[in-house]
């Protein structure tokens, strides 16, 4: 059983972003977000910068001079000209400008009245620019715009206590301030400090307090709280103050309030968060770090809430690092383990679900029996395994009866139990385990297992197998049963779809029109809407039925349209009462005909979802069952919202030298000497930065968008030739819907003397001149000398020539490496694919073996922690390491093989010819290369390196050579390289050979779906 007091079900799920190494000791002392939607963090030792991929730490050096002499970050604030203000425990305010990397520093000067005083530890700015500094020793202190001199404000106007903790601009102007001795304002225009008066002619002053937080809100409400842990809410409007929380508080100090919708307000503690309403201040969940709860906070002591444009929360704290938190509307939400041990609920490995007539849930487990819910799915009971006849074994399918009787899928057995407390009775249904369960509108139960179809009749005995109607036994997997209004039963298999006529016991055959088959006969499920229309989920996607008369079938395919999908949509249908399809991977509108993919991010926190794992409950809530707990999906909250993040220009590169971003403005301008540069970015989603997509174009350049993945967010361009370019780049959102936000960056690249029209005029005259000069020196020699010019300039066009295929070869090259860059790839392995497709097509043809010439191969090699080698060593050390590994490659791979730098650290190496039984060999000769031999930095030093390496054959099944793409197959490299870092790094794991999706085979390397593939592995200890 559950406790008798259980927590709310429904818990924000937070997600930690830093570790040791990107923040000593978890210590956030500050957080701030930049107009750009940047997120810079003040930690103990100095301030970073996240784009929601990495830290980048920004240099503080010789910030910390002084007596302090500490870049302890004490307070932070973005100003709305993007820079960042920071306050330090050194007596130190910083402006820093990430355009220029550079600082602007404010320091006390015992000689200048109109320096900085005190340690600052609260900043704000008004809408008028001007910059409010609260410090512990010089009060309370505002500097206009423009100027370096410090406006103070002490005793004599009003302010009760030198140290100020907290100050916030109210949506009217007025500057609150809380300080070591209480609250006082000032007010638009006044020149001195006043207490809060209140309706009954008292003051809000809390002497003797130490105010460290304050919040006014856009609904006239002020909020606010003491280091000694009383939290206010103050109605200006009324003048009246309520007090929410006697000290010492229940979770301590109040260090930080927080809006995060119009009704709730977040209040940052001590020990922990409170959740309240805005309305009034009831308290409606504290939450607290919970060891077992790996979604729960990391840290007790919360010293920053704040939420971005994407509606996302950032926590931080001491001890807490930096969570974040998506999904604050909770259309979805995870119902997790139960604290009690003994609770089947207490490891819920949901494999199946049902909502039953009287209003509870039945939750089939994977070994701890059955778990039975009540309407707000908190525990009331279960049976366990050994009880009331259920054996042990995976619960793997639930239905229910007319009578009220509930039958039970437990491996390869039903049972039936005529109430939650009876024994059951056994059924034996043949060999394979239990899929689906259903009981028609007749009385007859169904049970779809891995060995095919059986039905027990409405007046009872024995499950009795389903055959054809031309009496051959329906072999192989049940996945999917649903019975329509006719009472005709539809059943989704392995082997495909088909119908059972109202009334017959056997399977029928479908006769599909032309155009109108399904995209594959595996069915994963099925469902008939409202309207009665029938859906078909395949491994190949989702299917609508547009026609059927008994006989010949018409299936539309949906696979194509955005957000889709080309995989199985989930298998687990359900429908809305808005009419929307779901599934625990997506929701489908058909009348806007829109998609939308779901995922953690969006509240999908279950682990493994489980086809066959679902149910509706009678008040609509959708329930999904996974391997950590059932997704809940309340629809009527959930909205197609769409947020279109902006995308920004994160660092830029000009050769090998790192520049500052201020290059950009107003536009890129390259020097005839500067031949290549690169330039990173962001999509400013950052609630699951990986599912971000982007694009960019060079115009006069690329001819269309170049895609690039979320790992490799880089534009690079070499050998471009002089004259003025646009460079376009796109980013999307988590849901893949490109932003219009476009970052759009002027490049001008300048010519060389001898590209130049008057140099190229004066090679001319100078050609001309020597001509005329050779004319009127010996006009005897005039045929001669015309013949040897007319060489010279044979000479100076292959010259020309030679150097403009030089241009093009740098466009195609890595400027670093030497080796191609990603566009050579991009150019031409379409062609090689073409041409080895024909070579597998006229083997085929004339019933030969295909030459291992027409096999490709897809290396991809990531060099091991290459982070830490530039942020502890510098990226001249990384450059290096770079930069050699070129002459490594080329020992191992073949002179036709293309070797390529596919973006930062990362290699793709594309083997032509090589067969599949040496593939294994010539992965384990890549990685010795790299790591068999120490890489010399620029200090002279040897560095050992390691790599991680994936690969791919192209076909990935030599009898369906047409099946994959080639950037299919590079998916699946990917999908080898991600389980080889995953494995240990320094190592190797590669696919020779599979059958399935492309994407069900990459799946297959993480464990997260069995697929039939060829997987080889190998490591330095192997």
């Amino acid at each position: 059983m559950a406790p008798s007091t259980p927590e709310p079900l429904a818990e924000p799920r937070f997600e930690t972003l830093s570790d040791a190494g990107a923040i000593p000791d978890g210590v956030v002392s500050a957080l701030t977000l930049d107009p750009q939607g940047l997120v810079w963090v003040g930690t103990s030792v100095g301030l970073l910068r996240f784009d929601g991929h990495h830290f980048v730490p920004v240099s503080m050096a010789g910030l910390g001079r002084g007596s302090a002499g500490t870049t302890f970050v004490r307070a932070l604030m973005a100003g709305r000209d993007g820079r960042i203000w920071v306050g330090t425990e050194g007596q130190l305010l910083g402006a820093y400008d990430p355009r220029t990397e550079q600082w602007q520093l404010f320091r006390h000067d015992p000689q200048q009245p109109g320096s900085l005083g005190g340690v600052v530890r609260t900043l704000a700015e008004d809408a008028q620019g001007r910059i409010w500094v609260g410090s512990t020793g010089g009060g309370l202190q505002v500097l206009e715009p423009g100027s370096t001199q410090f406006k103070r404000y002490g005793a004599a106007e009003g302010l009760p206590d030198p140290r100020v903790q907290k100050i916030a601009i109210g949506p009217d102007g007025t500057v609150w301030v809380g300080t070591w001795s209480g609250l006082v304002r000032l007010s638009p225009g006044a020149t001195r400090l006043t207490p809060l008066k209140l309706q009954d002619g008292s003051e809000l002053r809390l002497p003797g307090q130490v105010v460290h937080a304050l919040a006014p809100l856009r609904d006239g409400s002020l909020w606010l709280g003491t280091q000694e842990g009383e939290l206010w809410r103050v109605d200006l409007a009324e003048a009246q103050a309520e007090q929410l929380d006697r000290r010492p508080g229940s979770l301590g100090a109040v260090q930080t309030i927080t809006a995060v919708h119009s009704h709730e307000i977040w209040i940052g503690r001590g020990a922990g968060i409170e959740l309240r309403d805005a309305r009034n201040g009831q308290l409606l969940r504290s939450l607290r770090p919970r060891a077992n709860k790996p979604w729960s906070l990391a840290g007790a002591d919360i010293r920053s809430i704040l939420r971005d444009p994407a509606g996302l929360l950032w926590v931080a704290g001491y001890g807490t690092g930096l969570q974040r938190v998506n999904n604050l509307e909770q259309a979805l939400w995870v119902r997790r383990a139960d604290d009690e041990p003994g609770s089947s609920m207490a490891e819920p490995d949901v494999r199946s679900l049902l909502a039953l007539s009287d209003g509870t849930v039945w939750v089939g487990t994977n070994d701890r029996g059955i778990a039975i819910l009540d309407a707000s799915l908190r525990t009331v009971g279960g049976i366990r395994a050994g009880q009331q006849g259920l054996e042990a074994g995976r619960v793997t399918a639930l239905a229910q009866g007319r009578n009220g009787h509930v039958w039970v899928g437990v491996e390869s057995h039903v049972k039936e139990f005529s109430s939650a407390r009876a024994t059951a009775i056994h059924h034996d249904v043949g060999r394979g385990r239990l899929r689906r369960l259903v009981v028609d509108r007749e009385g007859a139960v169904w049970a779809g297992t891995q060995d095919g179809l059986f039905r027990r009749a409405p007046e009872g005995g024995a499950f009795e197998r389903v055959a054809h109607q031309d009496g051959r036994p329906l072999l192989g997997g049940v996945n999917a049963m649903v019975q329509a209004a006719s009472g005709q039963l539809w059943v989704g298999t392995e082997a495909g779809l088909f119908p059972i006529a109202a009334g017959s016991k056997a399977l029928a055959a479908i006769d599909f029109v032309e155009g109108g088959q399904p995209a594959s006969r595996n069915v994963v499920g099925l469902l008939i809407d409202a309207a009665g229309d029938l859906w078909v989920d395949t491994t190949a996607g989702l299917h609508r039925l547009e026609s059927w008369d008994g006989r010949k079938a018409k299936l539309a395919y949906l696979g194509e349209q955005p957000g889709v999908g080309t995989e199985a949509f989930g298998a687990n249908l359900l429908q809305d009462a808005r009419g929307k399809l779901w599934t625990h991977r997506g929701v489908y509108d058909p009348a806007q005909q829109r998609a939308r993919q779901l995922g953690v991010a969006d509240g999908v926190d279950i682990g493994s979802a489980w086809f066959r794992s679902y149910t509706q409950t009678a008040d609509g809530r959708m329930l999904f069952g996974g391997s950590r707990g059932i997704l809940v999906v309340q629809p009527q909250a959930f909205e197609f919202a769409r947020f279109a993040p902006p995308v920004v220009a994160t660092a830029l590169r000009i050769g090998s030298r790192e520049l500052p971003l201020a290059r950009l403005q107003p536009q890129l301008v390259l020097q005839p000497d500067e031949r290549s540069f690169s330039l990173e970015f962001a999509a400013m989603d950052l609630s699951d930065p990986a599912r971000n997509r982007y694009r960019y174009r060079l115009q006069g350049v690329d001819t269309d968008w170049v895609e690039s993945r979320s790992r490799q967010r880089l534009a690079s361009y070499g050998g471009l030739a002089p004259g003025a370019y646009t460079l376009e780049i796109q980013g999307s959102n988590r849901h893949g819907e490109w932003s219009p936000k476009t970052l759009t960056l002027e490049v001008k690249v300048l010519p060389a003397w001898w590209q130049a029209w008057w140099g190229r005029a004066l090679i001319l005259l100078s050609l001309l001149g020597l001509g005329w000069a050779a004319a009127h020196w010996r006009t005897q020699r005039l045929r001669q000398r015309q013949k040897e010019l007319q060489e010279q300039i044979a000479i100076a066009t292959h010259a020309l020539e030679a150097k403009s295929k030089a241009l093009e070869e740098s466009a195609l090259t890595d400027s670093l490496t030497g080796l191609h860059n990603r566009r050579f790839a991009l150019q031409r392995l379409d062609d090689d694919q073409r041409l080895a497709r024909r070579q597998w097509d006229e083997a085929q043809r004339l019933g030969q073996s295909v030459n291992s010439e027409a096999t490709l191969t897809f290396f991809m090699i990531d060099l091991d922690h290459f982070k830490s080698i530039n942020d502890e060593l510098g990226h001249a050390a990384g450059d290096a390491v770079l930069a050699q590994m070129r002459p490594r490659l080329q020992k191992v791979f073949k002179e036709s093989d293309y070797l390529v730098r596919w973006g930062g650290e990362e290699f793709l190496v594309v083997a032509r010819g090589t067969p599949r039984t040496e593939l294994s060999d010539l992965a384990e000769r890549a990685r010795a290369v790299v790591a068999g031999e120490p890489f010399i930095i620029p200090n002279g030093e040897p560095l050992r390196v390691t790599c991680s390496i994936g690969f791919a054959c192209h076909p990935l099944d030599p009898t369906e050579p047409r099946n994959a793409p080639w950037s299919a197959v590079l998916a699946v490299a990917d999908a080898a390289l991600y389980a080889a870092k995953r494995e240990g790094r320094n190592r190797w794991v590669g696919v020779v050979q599979g059958r399935g999706t492309p994407f069900a085979i990459a799946q297959s390397l993480s464990g997260e779906r069995e697929c039939e593939a060829v997987v080889v592995r190998g490591s330095t200890a192997s």
